[in-house]
C-alpha cells in the first residue's frame, strides 16, 4: 500500500509541475521546451511501474491482474510515443503542427491495442439482449458525440497540416473511439473483477488524453511551442496511477463486490446535450465548414437515444409481463397458479348462466415412491410431462391449473355432465400412457373427483366437494373418476364408479 501512494503522490507533483510550468509559458514562455516535455516521460514511467505494482498483488484475482499487466504495457507504449513527440518538438522547435512522428503512431498505436485488449480481457457477466442492445445503442451515441467534437475542435484543425496532419487526425480519431470504449465498458462490466472507482478513474484519465488536444488550435497561434499535451499527458498519467491506487487499495483490503450493471446511464443523454450544445455554437458561428455535419449528427444522437428508449420501454413492458404471469402462474409447469384458477373459478360462479360450471381434481397415483425412489428432479419431470399432456387434452377455454405437489384442477365453463365425463376420459385417456423420464418409463395413474356448480355455491365449497369426490376414485382400482354425490361424504365410503 505505501507503495502504491508513493507513485500516486510522485505524480500528482509532476502533473503540479507541469501544470505551473505550462502557466508560466502562457504567460511568457521562459521555462525551456524539452523542460515541459519531461513531465510526461516522468509521469509514464511512475503510471507504468504503478500498474505493474497492482498487477502483481496477490490479493487480487487472475483476471483483474491481467487486466492491469495489459494496461502496463499498453502505459509503456503511450509514454514512448509521446516522448517521441516532445522530443522532435526540442529538436525542431520552428516547424508548425503536431508533430506527429512515425514512433509515436507505434506508440500510441501500442497502447491503444493493449487497452482494449485489457478491456475485452475483463470477464462480464451474461445479461440480456435487450441489455446488449441498449448498450450498443449508448456506447453509438456516445461516440458520435465524442467525434464530432474532436472533428470540430481538433480533426478539422489538423488536416490543414498535410502527410502529418492526416496522420495526427487518424491518431486522434482512433483515441477518441478507445476513450468511448473505455467509458463504455465501465458501465457494462460493474465491479465483478476490478474496482467500479478504478475503472471510472480509467475512463476519466482516457478522456483527459483524448480531448486535452482539443485547445491546442487556439494555443498555436499566439503561443508557438506550447502544446496542450504538456499538462495534459501528465494528468491523463496521473489519473490512471489514482486508479491502480485504488485498485490496489481495494483488493488489499478484501473487497470483493459484484454487483450487477445498473440499467440506466447518464452519458448517452450527456452526449445528447453536449451535441444539442455545439449545434447551437455552430449557429451563433455562422458560416463554419462542419455546420452540417454537426446538424447531421445532433439528429443522429437524438434517433440512438430514442431507439434506446423504445427498447428500454419494450423490455420493462415483458419485465411487466414476466412479472405479472409468475404471480398467476406455476413456476414449474407453467399452469394456472391456485391463485388465478380460484379467480377464474370465482369469476365463472359469478357469471353462470344456463350450464353449470364444473372442475375435475385429479391426485397422479404413485408419485411420492417417483419422488421418494428416483429424486425429486425425476418427480418434476413428471409433472412437466402431466401438466402438457392435461393441457392438450382439454377444450378449447379450460383452465388447467397446479395446486400444488401433485394435485391439479381442470375448470370446465358450461359443461353438462356428459361433456365433463368426456374431458375426463380424455384425460385419463393420455394418463395411462407411461412417461419416459432419462432412462426410467413410469407408469401414470389418476385419480380425479368431478364436481359441478349448484346454486350459491363458492369456489372454496366446489374444491371441497370435488375434493370428497377425489378420495372416493382414490379407493377405486386403477384411474378412476367419481362424481360428487349427496351419499359421499368425508366418511369415503366405498361409491359406485361414475
Amino acid at each position: 500500500m505505501r507503495s502504491a501512494l508513493t507513485h500516486a503522490r510522485l505524480a500528482g507533483l509532476i502533473v503540479a509541475f507541469a501544470a505551473i510550468g505550462f502557466a508560466v509559458n502562457l504567460v511568457t514562455p521562459v521555462v525551456p521546451s524539452l523542460l515541459l516535455w519531461l513531465p510526461t516521460a516522468a509521469s509514464g514511467v511512475v503510471l507504468t511501474l504503478a500498474l505493474v505494482h497492482t498487477a502483481r498483488s496477490g490479493a487480487l484475482a487472475k483476471p483483474t491482474r491481467q487486466f492491469w499487466l495489459r494496461l502496463s504495457v499498453g502505459a509503456a507504449g503511450a509514454t514512448f510515443g509521446l516522448m517521441t513527440q516532445g522530443y522532435d518538438v526540442w529538436r525542431h522547435p520552428d516547424v508548425p503542427g503536431s508533430h506527429v512522428t512515425p514512433l509515436m503512431v507505434v506508440g500510441a498505436g501500442l497502447a491503444q491495442l493493449f487497452i482494449v485488449f485489457a478491456m475485452l480481457g475483463l470477464p462480464t457477466s451474461d445479461g440480456r439482449p435487450g441489455d446488449t442492445l441498449r448498450l450498443l445503442l449508448d456506447a453509438g451515441t456516445v461516440m458520435l458525440a465524442v467525434g464530432v467534437f474532436l472533428w470540430h475542435f481538433q480533426t478539422r484543425h489538423l488536416l490543414d497540416g498535410g502527410g502529418s496532419g492526416l496522420i495526427g487526425s487518424l491518431l486522434l480519431t482512433a483515441t477518441g473511439v478507445v476513450a468511448v470504449f473505455a467509458v463504455m465498458k465501465v458501465i457494462v462490466v460493474g465491479d465483478r473483477y476490478v474496482d467500479r472507482k478504478a475503472l471510472r478513474l480509467l475512463a476519466f484519465g482516457v478522456l483527459v488524453g483524448t480531448l486535452a488536444p482539443s485547445v491546442q488550435p487556439y494555443l498555436q497561434t499566439g503561443h508557438p511551442g506550447v502544446f496542450a499535451t504538456m499538462v495534459g499527458n501528465p494528468a491523463c498519467f496521473f489519473v490512471a496511477t489514482l486508479a491502480a491506487q485504488q485498485q490496489y487499495r481495494a483488493g488489499r483490503s478484501g473487497l470483493r463486490a459484484g454487483e450487477p450493471r445498473r440499467p440506466f446511464s447518464v452519458l448517452p443523454y450527456a452526449a445528447v446535450v453536449a451535441v444539442q450544445g455545439l449545434l447551437l455554437w455552430s449557429a451563433f458561428h455562422s458560416g463554419l465548414s462542419d455546420d452540417l455535419l454537426v446538424v447531421v449528427v445532433a439528429v443522429l444522437v437524438t434517433v440512438l437515444v430514442t431507439a434506446r428508449q423504445v427498447t428500454a420501454l419494450i423490455e420493462n413492458g415483458r419485465l411487466v409481463h414476466r412479472l405479472d404471469h409468475s404471480a398467476s402462474h406455476d413456476p414449474l409447469t407453467g399452469l394456472a397458479n391456485r391463485s388465478l384458477m380460484q379467480r377464474r373459478l370465482t369469476e365463472l360462479l359469478q357469471e353462470q348462466c344456463e350450464l353449470p360450471v364444473a372442475i375435475a381434481l385429479l391426485d397422479l397415483d404413485g408419485f411420492k415412491q417417483v419422488n421418494d425412489t428416483l429424486g425429486h428432479g425425476t418427480g418434476d419431470r413428471l409433472l412437466v410431462a402431466v401438466a402438457r399432456r392435461l393441457a392438450e387434452s382439454v377444450r378449447e377455454g379450460d383452465v388447467v391449473a397446479r395446486l400444488g405437489g401433485d394435485e391439479f384442477v381442470v375448470i370446465m365453463a358450461d359443461a353438462t355432465a356428459d361433456t365433463a365425463d368426456a374431458v375426463v376420459r380424455r384425460m385419463i385417456d393420455v394418463l395411462t400412457e407411461p412417461v419416459q423420464v432419462g432412462e426410467h418409463t413410469l407408469p401414470l395413474g389418476a385419480s380425479i373427483g368431478i364436481a359441478a356448480a349448484g346454486n350459491g355455491i363458492d369456489a372454496g365449497e366446489l374444491l371441497r366437494l370435488a375434493d370428497i369426490a377425489m378420495y372416493a376414485a382414490k379407493e377405486l382400482p386403477g384411474s378412476a373418476h367419481v362424481h360428487y354425490r349427496d351419499d359421499l361424504d368425508s366418511s369415503r365410503t366405498v361409491p359406485v364408479p361414475a
